[in-house]
């Protein structure tokens, strides 16, 4: 078990939704790209919601999701954990989204990427964005996409995902 650090932020000024997860799974920190477990659905989720392949190359995957409004970050900086759950974190150190807020008024909408993420959010992040950022700020806390989440189905995530849309960019509101 050793310490591990989160992925640098994928945010521009473009980013409008910032979905964040945990901490990227063992794959994901591997090969230093999101959601890289190929059972992972967020990028089938995101080829639904926000018109981005998922067989495309990572890099491409990345760019068309900044085009559409989505930034990628997580809520921990660094933690100790056995394998890629959720359940066996310890020694957490939040990110500082307060920073990364403030330098991205562009944010309008977190989306939170599983329980765990949700509960970071609540527990280390929330509190320290009193001022930084506006009071419409939208937090959505959404099901993980994680294939540890095997009782939500992929209709199921895509249902609950759709959400982020009125945020994306070129969306009505």
């Amino acid at each position: 078990m050793g310490d591990l650090k989160c992925l640098r932020p994928e945010v521009d000024e473009r980013t409008r939704v910032l979905v964040l997860g945990t901490l990227p799974g063992a794959r994901s920190l591997e090969l230093q790209q999101y959601y890289a477990h190929g059972r992972n659905r967020f990028w089938r989720l995101m080829e639904k919601i926000v018109g981005v392949p998922a067989a495309v190359p990572y890099a491409e995957r990345v760019a068309r999701l900044m085009e559409g409004g989505v930034g990628l970050w997580d809520t921990l900086e660094a933690c100790a954990r056995d394998g890629s759950l959720d359940s066996k974190i310890t020694n957490a150190k939040a990110n500082d989204l307060a920073a990364l807020l403030g330098d991205h008024p562009s944010v309008a909408a977190i989306a939170l990427n599983g329980a765990k993420a949700a509960a970071v959010y609540d527990r280390q992040i929330s509190g320290t964005l009193s001022g930084v950022v506006s009071e419409d700020l939208c937090v959505m806390r959404l099901p993980s996409t994680s294939p540890a989440n095997a009782r939500a189905g992929f209709e199921t995530l895509l249902a609950e995902w759709q959400q982020i849309r009125p945020w994306l960019s070129g969306a009505e509101r």
